[in-house]
């Protein structure tokens, strides 16, 4: 790790307590939320609510999540594998999000809906399909609970370059609805990675982390990088926080 990104990253760190006291703040109280022990219930208490904000505005993904709290099933993802919960997608195109191409049959989850209001998980069936996808997975697959057994027993084998290639292969495991980026939403919650984002992407271009990338890029070129640059943003994220780790 070149020593100048380190005190640049120090020098950032100190603006942000000075000048942003709030968001350093809402820092300390998001790494509070993390977890001190990993297990598979953390993977779907962290991970159950996820779908709901991928791809959408933050405040409509809060109005989704919110609805969660509304049924005491989705504390335990057995309960929502059960035929109460069942949901069926009619057809699997390109344009299966839309609430007409989704059919609630389970008792449990038709009257769940009735009782949520437009706005929510009512109006996005295609969230809840996808976190139902992700219970049965927890409940069935194999594979799936491999990965998370190997995390569970040892986080660090997260912090690696591989770590994209690790939440696309949980990504299609996980089911439908779910991608890379929603993983990494959840390993950064677990304390385990950092999702790549805009913000990221700008931040480490601006750190100068990003091999052949000039940190001075104009913000909307920053945006337009291609996707392989999200996977070399979480690589870079993640050799610095080893390195600040380290000098600690």
């Amino acid at each position: 790790m070149n020593e100048n990104i380190y005190k640049k990253f120090r020098l950032i760190e100190e603006l942000l307590k000075t000048e942003f006291s709030d968001s350093w703040k809402e820092v300390h109280h998001l790494v509070s939320l993390i977890p001190e022990n990993l297990s598979k219930e953390s993977f779907w208490q962290f991970g159950k609510d996820k779908p709901c904000w991928s791809n959408i505005k933050v405040n409509i993904g809060r109005r989704i999540a919110n609805d969660l709290e509304k049924h005491s099933d989705f504390k335990q993802y057995e309960l929502i594998c059960d035929s109460g919960w069942d949901i069926h997608m009619k057809t699997a195109g390109s344009g299966w999000k839309i609430n007409s191409n989704f059919e609630a049959k389970g008792e449990t989850v038709s009257e769940f809906l009735h009782h949520l209001e437009k706005g929510g998980l009512k109006s996005y069936l295609w969230k809840l399909f996808a976190i139902r996808e992700f219970a049965i997975a927890m409940q069935h697959s194999q594979k799936l609970n491999d990965m998370i057994d190997k995390i569970v027993l040892n986080p660090t084998l997260l912090i690696s370059e591989n770590v994209y290639g690790w939440s696309r292969q949980f990504a299609m495991l996980a089911g439908r609805g779910w991608g890379a980026i929603t993983v990494n939403h959840l390993l950064t919650d677990l304390g385990l990675a950092v999702k790549p984002d805009v913000h990221l992407k700008r931040s480490t271009v601006r750190l100068g982390l990003i091999k052949g990338v000039p940190s001075n890029l104009p913000i909307k070129e920053i945006d337009n990088l291609g996707t392989k640059y999200d996977a070399a943003a979480v690589a870079s994220a993640l050799k610095l926080s080893a390195h600040i780790n380290s000098s600690e």
